[in-house]
């Protein structure tokens, strides 16, 4: 039936035209609506502009036709059990944020956000998610923000996050994870880019201490990993204790959410501070275990192997008893890390004394050596004794010098010739007068006509 304003076209000729153009005109309005419902907003969401909201609307499957004008997408709070690849049928070329969470999607297709070529930001949070398969998110290169947490994955395929090199902020909390995913942060398939990685509350009992130090501050700064059941050893102290030093906000923000498991006990403790040493040093350290005894006021070095090594290799620290963390280059009052990794103790204190712990960071493992420092007074009676010793080792030294005085004195006159040394009577005879005589003590020697006259010589 044709409309009542295509009877009102004029007679002849012109209501062949008139009634033609009308047919147009009708297909035209009609391709119009056909095109509008294809692109138009879907029946059980809400659109304003370029958004498009469909949380909380019951949806069990998702078929999204004629959104292609969409850059943000809410599907949160619905029933969507299973994400496949041809949930979009064409590219959502203008999507940068799609909202997942609260949902109950247990598997991710392969390739069902390959789709999606501009997207930055992912929340698939709160869902029922055991693994990420390789290649799960396509390489999307545009990708900055992803989160994860409250889900119940508890393997991650070091393929996952391939490809991802925009990304700067993934959050993995809450979820049954029991290995650290280094990949992400190490080795070929590393994210150069991300700077938050939030671990917290998952089933950790140990971190890589090594590969972490290894990263740059940036990406330190932004790992979250409290509230996972990790086992205490220095290592983890001293990791922590560094943060808390550069106040990264993973510790400050959460410190008392920190804590660790003494190995075969159970016990929760918190690790800021620990005391590493006893039973806490049978988690996974290499140990070895010395005492050195110093008095008060005595200089003290301690190198972390058996000798200093004139050039250090590998990364290693300093706890001191005071649960303070020292690097190669710090220094305290009392305490001074040379380049090469040994320790001085200048001017001992006895509140100096307790457990020095050295931790080497190897890529085949962690190296700790322990010293027991122990700091005593100087006890006076030793000093009372060691003067003692002083003066009779003195007393000693004077009287065997006096004797090689004595008897080991160079010869002078007594150990001459006999005739030379001895004392002589010796008589004078004048000439004049045969019975005058002059008697006197002297030394012997040539004396013939001395006076002019005899010389008798007679022995004392």
């Amino acid at each position: 039936m044709l409309p009542a304003w295509l009877h009102s076209c004029p007679q002849g000729a012109h209501k062949l035209l008139c009634r033609r153009v009308g047919v147009a005109l009708g297909l035209l309005c009609c391709m119009c609506l056909v095109h509008s419902d294809m692109q138009g907003c879907l029946s059980a969401c809400l659109c304003a502009g370029d958004v498009v909201a469909c949380s909380g609307r019951n949806i069990s499957s998702v078929s999204m036709h004629g959104l292609t004008f969409a850059s943000r997408l809410d599907l949160s709070y619905n029933q969507i059990s299973v994400l496949d690849a041809e949930w979009t049928p064409v590219p959502l070329a203008k999507l940068d944020t799609l909202i997942l969470s609260h949902n109950v999607i247990s598997h991710l297709s392969p390739g069902s956000l390959c789709r999606l070529p501009i997207l930055r930001y992912a929340d698939l949070s709160s869902n029922r998610l055991r693994s990420l398969s390789a290649l799960t998110f396509c390489e999307l290169q545009h990708l900055e923000v992803l989160l994860l947490f409250n889900n119940q994955i508890s393997e991650i395929s070091p393929q996952s996050f391939a490809g991802l090199h925009s990304l700067h902020r993934v959050y993995l909390s809450w979820n049954r994870l029991t290995e650290f995913p280094t990949g992400i942060l190490v080795g070929k398939l590393s994210l150069p880019h991300l700077e938050f990685l939030d671990l917290s509350n998952n089933l950790l009992t140990g971190v890589p201490v090594h590969d972490i130090m290894s990263l740059p501050s940036r990406q330190q700064a932004g790992i979250y990993l409290h509230g996972n059941p990790l086992v205490c050893d220095c290592a983890l102290h001293a990791l922590l204790w560094y943060w808390a030093r550069r106040s990264f906000l993973p510790v400050i923000d959460f410190r008392g959410d920190y804590t660790c498991f003494l190995s075969g006990f159970g016990t929760a403790v918190s690790p800021l501070p620990l005391n590493c040493s006893g039973r806490v040093m049978d988690a996974p350290l290499d140990y070895e275990r010395g005492v050195s005894k110093v008095h008060v006021g005595d200089t003290l070095i301690l190198h972390c192997g058996d000798s200093a090594p004139a050039q250090l290799h590998e990364p290693l620290l300093w706890l001191t008893p005071a649960q303070s963390v020292l690097w190669p280059g710090d220094h305290t009052e009392a305490l001074r890390v040379y380049p090469n990794g040994s320790l001085l103790l200048t001017a001992a204190r006895p509140e100096d004394s307790g457990t020095y712990t050295c931790i080497t960071f190897m890529s085949m493992g962690n190296l700790s050596r322990t010293v027991e420092v122990v700091v005593r007074e100087r006890d006076p009676n030793d000093q009372t004794f060691s003067t003692a010793l002083t003066t009779l080792a003195s007393c000693g030294t004077s009287l065997v010098l006096v004797l090689l005085y004595l008897y080991l004195t160079p010869c002078h006159y007594w150990c001459k010739d006999k005739k030379a040394s001895r004392l002589a009577r010796v008589v004078f005879t004048l000439p004049d007068d045969g019975n005058a005589s002059y008697t006197q003590g002297i030394s012997a020697g040539p004396m013939d006509d001395a006076l002019g006259g005899t010389v008798n010589t007679h022995d004392s």
